[in-house]
């Protein structure tokens, strides 16, 4: 894809980060129109993306009245919380390791982001923009590349340099940490402490934003390195400047990953069986219009918050726990801080992250922390986080109030945007693919919300939230939260493969499909752990790896 192109596809993004939280208010208020952000963004190119509905006959019919239905859920999301959280998942070692949860995240900030308030939630979802490229593009990570976006990137070619040097992306250090030594793995920071990304939730989590930091890190080795440039016939196109070829091997490895890796950590085992033929029929019939749906971006691919633990061991070669406060504390501008001291505008050098405890690296598995199973529940420390780290999940709305409770949020959502009940998706989905199983009334009601599930004012009963419904799908058995269950995958399976496929920069549509494989380190990079291996090739398997041994 020529630079020209990728900028145009990239730019609704791109225009929240650089002008700023008082334009997004205003465009919200309704005091900009779309095209005047992108005007002040540098460019009047047209911004066109939006949601769809994946089951536009399915629409929601509530059979109460609304009030009723959203007591209801407000009730229901209430009760969400995991009602024991001693159990750990390390003692389920059949869970994917907990880099996924986190991964998932990524590829969710790379298709979708909705700056819809709660309060504004309506039904009109053809017309609610999306301001992410619907494609797995890593457009959070490149923005509108070095033209569009320079602050992302190192202006500075010291003599006896490549001029790449300056299309490659800043990196850590760039401010102190209250007096400590800063990290060179912490994301670019301006003198406030904002992250300087395409998306300012990449840095809502220390998890998150350090996978963001290792995909920049893989850029500034990619487009160092001729050979790897170089690496297949297909990385660069006529007239590709080595950005734009280094961007290719980028973002043809994370879609690798996200098909073969991801997606088989995460799918009922016969849906990703199942997917090399769905693929090669979507190919035969690809339109280049998709939109992300809202069946997708409201319920199903929230499966990820379920699997958020309380905490996680070791993640930066300490023996102890490390819980979500400190993990959401060490992110954003606030820093972590204790009560009365000056802000840590960085990320401290020793809380950089031990990939090996998140993923598979290397032959010895018994350290990596596990993802909490999938189920109807929230881990503790997720459910009860205070409104300030609440806004970490959203891009931040000057005077918006955020109800504090995740599960209600979502339910909420997806009762205002008319998603259908999970039912009705299932019968069609298995009208679909015959053999697909609904779950039974006694199978979605068994457990410890019967009693709200059950009451006749709130109308759940075989009315049930599909975000609910694809929770409680993976939670019984024989899957018992280990991965999704079939409803599930399938709606999420479906909209992956629409993305690549409608991309037709993707390695789907590469001249030689489907014999690319990967190439970075001969091919052994092709899950996100060997990927990292390559980031970070000081990280041993035989044990936690050391942060001070990390490579730059």
């Amino acid at each position: 894809m020529k630079r020209r192109h990728f900028l145009k596809r990239t730019l609704a993004g791109v225009a929240l980060t650089t002008v700023g939280a008082s334009v997004r208010g205003n465009l919200l208020a309704g005091a900009l129109e779309p095209k005047q952000l992108l005007a002040l963004a540098g460019t009047s190119a047209p911004s066109t993306s939006y949601y769809t509905r994946m089951f536009p006959g399915l629409r929601g019919k509530p059979s109460r009245p609304r009030a009723d239905i959203e007591e209801g859920l407000r009730k229901l999301g209430g009760a969400m919380v995991d009602t024991d959280p001693s159990i750990e998942p390390e003692n389920q070692p059949r869970l994917p390791p907990a880099g996924y949860t986190y991964l998932g995240q990524l590829i969710d900030h790379d298709l979708t982001l909705d700056l819809t308030p709660l309060e504004n939630a309506g039904d009109n979802v053809e017309r609610t923009q999306n301001f992410r490229t619907p494609s797995l593009d890593l457009d959070q990570l490149y923005g509108g590349g070095p033209n569009l976006s320079p602050f992302l990137y190192r202006r500075d070619s010291p003599p006896g340099t490549s001029p790449r040097n300056a299309e490659r992306f800043l990196i850590g250090k760039t401010i102190t940490a209250g007096g400590r030594e800063a990290s060179e793995d912490d994301l670019p920071r301006n003198s406030e402490g904002i992250a300087l990304t395409a998306d300012p939730r990449q840095d809502e989590n220390l998890i998150l934003a350090q996978l963001h930091v290792a995909f920049l890190k893989l850029h500034n080795l990619i487009i160092a390195d001729s050979s790897i440039l170089n690496g297949s016939p297909n990385y660069r196109r006529k007239g590709d400047s080595d950005f734009a070829t280094a961007q290719r091997v980028v973002r043809w490895h994370y879609q690798w990953i996200v098909r073969y890796d991801y997606l088989k950590a995460i799918l009922d085992s016969t849906v990703f069986e199942g997917l090399k033929k769905v693929e090669e029929k979507k190919r035969a019939n690809s339109q280049s219009d998709f939109k992300v749906p809202v069946e997708f971006n409201v319920a199903a691919f929230r499966f990820g918050h379920s699997m958020v633990r309380d905490a996680y061991k070791g993640i930066n070669n300490n023996q102890k726990d490390v819980g979500l406060s400190t993990i959401f504390g060490l992110t954003g501008p606030k820093g972590l801080t204790p009560p009365g001291k000056p802000t840590n505008l960085a990320l401290p050098a020793e809380w950089r992250i031990c990939w090996n405890r998140f993923f598979e690296i290397g032959i010895l598995t018994s350290h990596i922390n596990r993802a909490r199973k999938i189920d109807t529940q929230i881990a503790n420390g997720l459910y009860h986080l205070d409104e300030q780290d609440v806004k970490h999940f959203n891009v931040p709305i000057p005077m918006e109030h955020l109800e504090p409770k995740l599960p209600v949020r979502t339910l909420l959502r997806g009762f205002r945007m008319d998603l259908p009940s999970g039912e009705d998706v299932a019968r069609e989905i298995s009208r679909r693919e015959p053999g697909i199983k609904i779950l039974t009334e006694d199978e979605i009601v068994n457990g410890v919300h019967k009693e709200i599930l059950t009451d006749p004012k709130y109308g759940f009963r075989k009315n049930t939230p599909l975000w609910y419904y694809v929770l409680k799908e993976a939670e019984v058995t024989p899957r018992n939260g280990r991965y999704l269950g079939p409803v599930g995958s399938y709606i999420v399976a479906d909209v992956i493969l629409d993305a690549l496929v409608a991309d037709h920069d993707s390695y789907l549509w590469s001249p030689d499909y489907p014999k690319w494989v990967p190439t970075l380190d001969d091919g052994e990079a092709n899950s996100m752990g060997k990927l990292l291996k390559f980031v970070f090739p000081t990280m041993s398997a035989d044990s936690l790896c050391d942060p001070r041994r990390l490579g730059s």
